[in-house]
């Protein structure tokens, strides 16, 4: 394959006004691309007493242009076999859009309309914040969603945006104002400092000379922020408990903070990850699920940020299961930070990490997901085709090293919603 049509390796040029675009060639015999746009509109941008301000304007993004209401919106989506998307995580918002190939000029005009001209209609705004509601409802009674928001409360103090989940609360949402959602958009979204990724056969040229044309309305200068000043997480807890009487599923949750994407461990941080519960080898998933067979799922995550991050395992189990599943989550956590990772366990789950990245290269959007990240992060163009030779390089002391570094019991909070274990 030639480099030029490699997905592994992307172009990165940026506009006269500021506004960086990368293109990344589209895998081989794939007929679509997608386009997504980042914006430094997280929630961390949430005013006081106006959380859920950022998640509200990137899910209304997608809720009609001024030109087209949600329904012809939805039609001429429909009639090109396209799908358009708005996301919004702590630190930043995407708006993505994804369609065929020989779609391609009406798609980009629509994702650079549904950016620059948002409707912000008054029975959109009322639909979403009745979403926003549901979803406050849901993380308040729904034992995984419970669980994830007390942990993360348990990590992070008050005024540290990790510590929401973006929905804010029932008095923040209802308070939000159309006009403070227009004001939000034009301040965090319609700028210079955003991102424009494209998966395309089409050439880097040709999308410049879009982005020169058609992005003229990007007018401020706010950027993706690296090291903002948050508060420092908190030391670790007691149990933090949370009784859902009702229910039959108890979910368990320990975890802390960890470092941000740019740091030095990530690699080894990463494989950690994956040995620990990232995916079916994992020493959670066969020992807490398969052979001990007290969790009916049991895995670890990482989020690693920009300005941060934090890692959790988890487990779900019955009440009258609920302390020994806590003890192996526990055990195995403390014991990947003080044993060296055996060699034929490491280079099993190197080999499996290694062997997901040409499946994830197979389809447009995978392959897309990976131009956001290696975007997003400041990543090298050709990431991707170096990262299999740098899980390799990655000892058991650097994975044992990155665990106290970003995977660390002694900082880490215990927490777990559903029903009560019975008290003898």
């Amino acid at each position: 394959m030639p480099e030029s049509d490699d997905p592994r390796r992307v172009e990165r040029a940026v506009t006269g006004s500021g506004l960086t675009v990368v293109r990344q060639p589209p895998p081989p015999s794939t007929h679509s691309f997608a386009a997504t746009f980042v914006a430094p509109a997280g929630w961390s941008e949430d005013p006081r007493g106006g959380e859920g301000l950022a998640l509200l304007t990137s899910r209304l993004l997608t809720s009609g242009t001024r030109r087209r209401d949600r329904i012809s919106l939805a039609q001429l989506l429909d009639r090109h076999g396209a799908h358009l998307s708005a996301d919004c995580d702590v630190e930043s918002s995407e708006l993505e859009i994804w369609g065929p190939s020989s779609s391609f000029p009406v798609l980009f005009d629509l994702l650079v309309e549904t950016l620059a001209s948002p409707r912000f209609a008054p029975a959109d705004i009322a639909r979403t914040k009745r979403q926003f509601l549901e979803r406050q409802l849901r993380e308040q009674s729904q034992p995984e969603s419970r669980v994830g928001r007390e942990l993360l409360r348990a990590i992070y103090p008050s005024g540290h945006p990790y510590r929401e989940t973006g929905v804010g609360d029932a008095a923040s949402v209802k308070s939000v104002t159309g006009e403070q959602l227009r004001r939000f958009h034009a301040r965090r979204w319609l700028t210079h400092g955003g991102l424009l990724i494209v998966t395309t056969e089409r050439p880097l040229s040709e999308i410049l000379s879009r982005a020169e044309r058609q992005f003229g309305f990007l007018d401020q200068s706010v950027g993706l922020a690296d090291s903002p000043k948050w508060p420092a997480p908190r030391p670790p807890s007691d149990i933090v408990e949370v009784p859902l009487p009702g229910r039959t599923e108890v979910q368990v949750r320990l975890g802390g903070p960890s470092l941000p994407r740019s740091a030095p461990e990530y690699p080894a941080l990463h494989l950690a990850n994956e040995v620990l519960g990232g995916r079916s080898l994992s020493r959670l998933f066969q020992r807490v699920r398969e052979r001990h067979g007290l969790a009916y799922h049991a895995s670890s995550a990482l989020a690693t940020m920009r300005s941060g991050g934090y890692w959790w395992a988890q487990a779900g189990t019955g009440p009258e299961r609920l302390t020994k599943v806590i003890d192996l989550i526990d055990r195995e956590v403390t014991k990947i930070g003080s044993d060296l990772v055996p060699t034929d366990e490491l280079d099993r789950i190197r080999n499996s990490v290694i062997g997901s990245l040409p499946l994830e290269l197979e389809t447009t959007a995978g392959a897309h997901d990976l131009a956001v990240d290696l975007a997003y992060f400041g990543l090298d163009e050709s990431f991707y085709l170096s990262w299999p030779e740098t899980l390799r390089a990655v000892t058991a002391r650097d994975l044992r090293a990155a665990v106290h570094a970003g995977l660390d019991r002694r900082r880490a909070a215990v927490a777990w919603a559903g029903p009560p274990p019975s008290r003898p």
